[in-house]
């Protein structure tokens, strides 16, 4: 298993409608995939924000390098809304999913791939909610996603790899809008709610760690694969 799962708690993050924000970080400290190596990883972890919201994100992360220039990213993931202190109905609050890979190119430098979003917005979250998704910052972004229901994007780009890899790094913007219900959701990866797994990790508070990040992508679900329908 080459992932180890990070949590950086944010504070006062520029980010549109959001009163307060947590970014998630998977981050690969292994060596880069080499070319026919695949990999998988689970996640259940339970955040705290700064102003009392409670989060639950789980989910399955996954990566195969499967020849030259070749390889995908599947995420199956969902954060939902567990309340906070009073039990009441959420802020205006984000979480922000990153994951970072880096794939041996093989001796492919250059390819264009295909990138397929979906996902869906649970009931009771509030109508003021969104999300969106990038690969490193700025390629195939989905625009802006809205409730109610599920959402699809498909698109494009082109990618070069710098010194033999390819550095790939997707992300998720759940932005929860105020008043959403406990228990609403956004899931990625898939239009049906994921099972809740039993919580296996204690509340941190959002306060913890703050730390300021310029730079936060928002992301995708099968992400990537050189000439692949998808990815």
């Amino acid at each position: 298993m080459r992932f180890t799962v990070v949590t950086l708690f944010i504070f006062g993050l520029a980010l549109p409608s959001e009163g307060s924000s947590v970014a998630y970080q998977v981050n690969s400290v292994s060596p880069t995939l080499a070319v026919g190596e695949s990999e998988t990883d689970t996640i259940n972890e339970v955040v705290t924000l700064a102003d009392g919201g409670i989060y639950q994100i789980f989910g399955t992360f996954g990566s195969s390098n499967t020849s030259a220039g070749v390889f995908s990213a599947s995420h199956d993931f969902q954060v939902t809304y567990e309340g906070n202190a009073s039990g009441g109905l959420s802020g205006a609050e984000s979480i922000v999913v990153d994951l970072f890979y880096s794939f041996a190119d093989g001796g492919v430098s250059t390819g264009t791939f295909n990138r397929d979003v979906i996902g869906a917005f649970g009931g009771g979250i509030a109508s003021t909610s969104t999300g969106s998704s990038c690969v490193n910052v700025t390629l195939g972004c989905t625009g802006t996603l809205t409730p109610p229901g599920s959402f699809s994007s498909t698109s494009s780009f082109q990618l070069l790899s710098s010194a033999g890899a390819y550095s790939f790094e997707p992300g998720f913007s759940s932005n929860f809008g105020a008043g959403s219900a406990v228990g609403s959701y956004i899931v990625w990866g898939q239009t049906a709610a994921l099972t809740t797994p039993p919580v296996n990790s204690t509340p941190e508070p959002g306060s913890i760690s703050m730390m300021a990040i310029g730079i936060l992508a928002a992301c995708a679900r099968k992400c990537l694969g050189r000439k692949v329908s998808r990815a």
